[in-house]
């Protein structure tokens, strides 16, 4: 039986307790945002509650890429000490996996898929500001375009959370964090 951290315990109990069922597709190793300086896994979210659904790109965290990335080194047969004193020795790694074509299937092998916990916790739980230039100068977003891109993308996000959820349950999903 798999053991939870607290903070998975808390998605799972979410997921129990809603019936949402979440599923991920694998999309790509890329930028996942404007700001993005690192590569990071892509992911396609499907949530679904009923016959509510929800589909979305969710941009997975560069520690946990580069921890399935040490387990799939790992299981290379004759697989070399994996050096990864610099970020440079780490990003060739990457860069040769992918290269390789091997980091898809070798990532669904491994079991290799976001945490309920990190996909409950990044979504919009709050209404946002109902001017896009307060939500910009609160967000920090300095180019209009990125701002009415993004204001945009939450506000969407936000109906689809009040469409698969009560006010009840989103209470709850914000205790997930």
């Amino acid at each position: 039986m798999k053991t939870f951290n607290e903070y998975d315990k808390q998605a799972y109990d979410f997921i129990e307790s809603t019936g949402l069922k979440i599923e991920a597709r694998y999309k790509k190793f890329g930028k996942y945002s404007t700001g993005d300086t690192t590569d990071r896994d892509i992911w396609e979210i499907k949530m679904t509650r009923g016959k509510r659904e929800f589909v979305f790109d969710y941009g997975d965290s560069i520690t946990n890429h580069e921890n399935w990335l040490k387990e799939i080194w790992k299981k290379r047969p004759n697989s070399k000490e994996l050096f990864m004193d610099t970020k440079e020795d780490f990003q060739d790694t990457q860069k040769q996996i992918a290269r390789n074509n091997e980091a898809n299937w070798e990532l669904a092998e491994i079991g290799h898929r976001p945490r309920a916990y990190d996909i409950l916790a990044c979504l919009t739980q709050y209404e946002q500001e109902d001017n896009i230039n307060d939500f910009a100068s609160e967000f920090g977003y300095t180019k209009p375009s990125e701002a009415i891109k993004v204001y945009e993308a939450v506000k969407k996000e936000r109906q689809m959370i009040k469409e698969l959820f009560t006010d009840e349950e989103i209470e709850l999903l914000q205790e997930i964090q």
